[in-house]
């Protein structure tokens, strides 16, 4: 993965070369979800036998945020994922049915301007 608008930060601590492809695997595949145009930022943090990653996804629409703890990166990473596409899903679902209402619409003005 090479994308300029990922940022993934960890600190006090280095994680595996497959631990950190799993990470960038699947905040990849959220930023996908994103709204064109987005950044995202991640950091991973070590406190004691715990692990903290935040994601933040900015983007013209506002920004997307999640935080979770674990002791192991991949339910950090799941709860990460889980809490993002949640928001995600419910930003889509506003735009597309606010766009669904605008189509309807200029189709009710259409027909009753013949």
């Amino acid at each position: 993965m090479n994308c300029k608008d990922i940022n993934i930060k960890y600190v006090g601590l280095a994680p595996s070369d497959f631990t950190k492809a799993y990470i960038e695997n699947i905040l990849y595949e959220i930023y996908e979800e994103s709204p064109y145009g987005a950044t995202l930022n991640s950091s991973f943090s070590k406190n004691k036998d715990f692990i903290k990653g935040t994601v933040q996804i900015n983007s013209s629409v506002g920004p997307f945020f999640a935080t979770a703890s674990d002791d192991n990166f991949p339910e950090v990473t799941r709860k990460l994922s889980e809490q993002l596409r949640r928001r995600l899903k419910k930003w889509k679902s506003k735009r597309f049915k606010h766009e669904s209402a605008k189509y309807n619409f200029n189709q009710n003005y259409n027909k009753e301007a013949l």
